[in-house]
Formats: structure tokens, C-alpha cells, sequence
């Protein structure tokens, strides 16, 4: 069974490669493993390969030993159609404004703003995420992180 667990978590000295260890030592198959490193937090994405008994030990060591702004785990038997995009840009205080007037048309939101760049959310449906991301992109990606979402 698949198992695609979902964090949130505020920034922390080689978070990624902690949790990658993790989950190696949890006795899973890691499919696949995505991270984007915001100002505050970082998001995290993976799919396991596991019995339901093994992905369960694996949320709990997770959340005592992480403090998990968020943290969700879904299941092949369970049905979600949640699409998350988000997408980091290059952005400087010249272009904020109309950045955000392109947000707000396309129903996303500004989730960090730095200096010289800014990130952005975009949930469903995903011909949205698609087109918002493809505005963006002339401002200069600088990279982009899809949640994972089981249908």
C-alpha cells in the first residue's frame, strides 16, 4: 500500500535529511521524496511503500520527534482530490504589486515575501494551478513544489 505523508515544518539545520533517515530506518520503501525551503518553514512530500502497521509507526516517530507545523498522511484507500502548488519567484518591490493582483484573480495567496523574492500558494482545481504557474513563470521560478494528492 501507498502511503503519501504531508509536513509543514519551521525551519530546522538539514530537516530533509533527518526525516529521509528516518523513514529509511522505519523499514518503508521511499518512492518519492520533494522539499521546498521557504523563509520560515519547509514543506515536505513523500510517498512510501508500506503496510498499514509500518506507516503508522512512522507518523508517531515523525510527530515526537518534529515539531510539524502541519502534518498530513492519506492513504491509497482513502479518496482526496486536494491539489497544492506552490511556487517560489523572484521578486522585488517593483513587481509585488502586480504579482499580487495576479494572485488574487487566480485565488492563490502569498505565503512568505522577502525582499527579493516572494512564495505563493495555489490549491485546486488543477487546471488553475496550471495557469497561475504558467503567469509566473516570467517573473523567473525559482523553484516550485507540487503536494502530492491521491485520487
Amino acid at each position: 500500500m501507498q502511503w503519501i505523508f504531508q509536513l509543514k515544518v519551521a525551519h530546522q539545520p538539514r530537516v530533509e535529511l533527518k526525516i529521509a533517515q528516518l523513514v529509511e530506518h522505519a523499514m518503508v520503501e521511499l518512492r518519492s521524496f520533494s522539499a521546498v525551503r521557504l523563509a520560515h518553514s519547509t514543506w515536505i512530500t513523500f510517498l512510501v511503500q508500506s503496510n498499514e502497521v509500518l506507516a503508522t509507526h512512522l507518523f508517531k516517530k515523525l510527530g515526537g520527534i518534529f515539531g510539524f507545523q502541519s502534518m498530513q498522511v492519506f492513504g491509497e484507500e482513502e479518496q482526496t482530490s486536494e491539489h497544492t502548488s506552490i511556487i517560489k519567484i523572484w521578486c522585488d518591490v517593483e513587481f509585488r504589486l502586480p504579482i499580487l493582483q495576479i494572485l488574487s484573480s487566480a485565488g492563490g495567496c502569498a505565503l512568505e515575501v522577502t525582499p527579493s523574492w516572494m512564495s505563493i500558494e495555489i490549491r485546486d482545481p488543477t487546471d488553475k494551478i496550471e495557469y497561475l504557474s504558467e503567469l509566473l513563470r516570467a517573473f523567473g521560478v525559482i523553484e516550485s513544489f507540487a503536494k502530492a494528492a491521491l485520487v
